[in-house]
């Protein structure tokens, strides 16, 4: 069975909009989509956005990114995280998903006009010899990629909503590479043997440092118009690429190999969650900014 290279972020918004029964029809038609191994495929017909001007991710290419002072020094993007004392995973089926369980955790500045509500943080993975980030630079993928999903709630009542609207969404994106262990990704790590399964979730009662999942410099960023990754393809996020990367062991990633995107598959068989990225998209003349020379 050919490996999937998304994962569903479409479906983990839809989660918060319980009243709303087109979300769930959408996570039965994307599970099975998982399990038919023809996801990609069948996405292309059913999704014309996915063929849009403004699609992510992308490569970016450092030499042709343009400095806006704006970002560097008249607008430093702000951040209002801090310690959690509890947080909640979700094998969700496509990913693993990070829920923190307080809703005034923040970021606003650089591109954005206003400040917006961190829903949760995920993960893109590869397997083994494979890089698994979605973004590229200037062609070189990293080990992994973790996704601070956030919306833009002083103009919406739900992250479903926001997604439907013009920058309504702001994804950051960090990167991950292979090196030394991270004492803050085991808080997360040494939990997965609960959900290794599809809809397992567990809740973590034990203090987690978001920013330790944060490289030290946060000034230095690019930023760009473009999409969700995964169906519907709505173009309505602002994403931020930090520059720098953190680290993680090779052996912290692989616990993420272990996880399962379903209980079975049509043949009889547990199906890992493995290469969930997507490759990178035309970048189709827009401008990457990038906050520092």
């Amino acid at each position: 069975m050919k490996s999937l290279k998304f994962c569903f972020e479409f479906k983990v918004y839809g989660i918060h909009s319980s009243n709303n029964l087109k979300f769930l029809h959408m996570e039965n038609y994307l599970h099975s989509l998982l399990k038919s191994g023809n996801g990609e495929k069948m996405w292309e017909k059913r999704y014309p956005l996915s063929h849009g001007r403004f699609q992510s991710p992308i490569n970016i290419v450092t030499n042709k990114a343009q400095y806006d002072p704006y970002l560097d020094k008249d607008n430093p993007l702000t951040f209002t995280y801090r310690k959690l004392r509890n947080f909640n995973i979700l094998n969700d089926g496509t990913t693993l998903k990070v829920n923190p369980l307080i809703k005034d955790l923040e970021i606003g500045g650089g591109p954005l006009a206003n400040n917006y509500q961190l829903d949760h943080f995920h993960f893109h993975w590869g397997y083994e010899n494979r890089k698994g980030s979605e973004h590229r630079i200037n062609g070189k993928s990293y080990d992994a990629e973790i996704h601070f999903v956030h919306w833009n709630h002083k103009d919406s009542q739900s992250i479903a909503e926001a997604s439907n609207y013009y920058q309504g969404l702001c994804v950051m994106g960090v990167f991950l590479k292979i090196g030394e262990e991270s004492a803050e990704f085991d808080k997360i790590i040494n939990n997965l043997k609960y959900v290794r399964n599809y809809r397992e979730h567990l809740l973590v009662d034990e203090e987690l440092d978001i920013f330790k999942y944060l490289p030290n410099d946060l000034t230095q960023y690019w930023t760009y118009p473009g999409s969700l990754t995964t169906p519907p393809f709505l173009e309505t996020v602002t994403w931020i690429l930090l520059k720098n990367a953190i680290e993680i062991s090779s052996s912290q990633l692989g616990e993420l190999f272990n996880l399962y995107s379903s209980d079975m598959t049509g043949e009889g068989q547990c199906q890992h969650m493995r290469n969930i990225f997507r490759d990178p998209q035309p970048l189709n003349g827009r401008i990457v900014r990038k906050s520092f020379q």
